[in-house]
């Protein structure tokens, strides 16, 4: 590809040789502090990637989107000439290998394709297992139909090894649907209870108010019942005082 270049940490140093070259832009695998690896901050721009060497568990492929988009953006940004971008590690062998290989699969080539096309401009080309394992699973990622095998593309000492990094993928990828969809249920499930008790405390509150609205009536008639009673009373006492002018009146007849 036109203006894309894969080199080492050496090619990386030699500044007026890039210059020459029309590189502008580079993205640096290599890891490390910004001051060890951007190495000519006023001369290009860089895009760093903190992306180790020695282990095949390293998730290359959540750089993939940041590096294309930065690969992209570099090599349309020349006005009046074209823009070169290197992409770099310590030996241009895996990091920066499988980087390159990334960018050329999210143009629409299949794996094989952009292996072989970068392996024919860089022989000592060789991603790591579980980089490989990460690079066929990204091709079905972009829809792609598998242009490869593990059986393949690796030699007989290294399937074993990919198919338990493969196997492992798969079981951290399920660990983490299985989290989420936990989660899910157990948010759904709060959110059903809270919805019970808000229910509960409206229903004790209706009937809370519905009793201070029936005991209201029986105090009033309570009030009424008493004030009755009292003044039946008056009624009984009233007579009992009228009992003597009766019987004065009886006795006033007698007489």
């Amino acid at each position: 590809m036109p203006n894309l270049w894969l080199g080492n940490i050496r090619a990386a140093r030699e500044k007026h040789r890039l210059i020459a070259m029309g590189v502008t832009h580079i993205v640096c695998c290599t890891g490390g502090k910004q001051s060890d690896t951007a190495l000519f901050p006023n001369d290009f721009k860089y895009k760093l990637l903190q992306l180790r060497n020695e282990t095949d568990s390293e998730k290359v492929v959540e750089y993939f989107p940041a590096v294309n988009q930065f690969i992209d953006a570099a090599l349309a940004s020349g006005d009046n000439r074209p823009c070169g971008v290197l992409i770099h590690c310590m030996r241009g062998v895996n990091r920066s290998g499988t980087m390159t290989i990334g960018y050329l699969m999210s143009k629409g080539h299949s794996y094989r394709k952009a292996f072989d096309y970068i392996k024919f401009a860089r022989p000592i080309l060789k991603p790591r297992t579980g980089f490989t394992v990460q690079l066929l699973a990204y091709e079905q990622r972009l829809g792609m139909p598998p242009s490869a095998h593990l059986s393949h593309v690796l030699e007989a000492g290294e399937r074993d090894k990919a198919i338990k990094i493969a196997r492992k993928h798969a079981k951290t990828a399920a660990a983490a649907a299985s989290a989420k969809s936990t989660a899910t249920t157990t948010t759904a499930g709060e959110a059903a209870l809270a919805k019970i008790k808000s229910k509960s405390a409206a229903k004790s509150k209706s009937k809370a108010t519905t009793t201070a609205t029936a005991t209201a009536p029986g105090s009033a008639a309570a009030t009424v019942t008493k004030s009755t009673t009292t003044k039946s009373t008056a009624a009984s006492t009233a007579s009992a005082k009228s009992k003597p002018v009766s019987k004065s009146n009886g006795t006033k007849s007698k007489s």
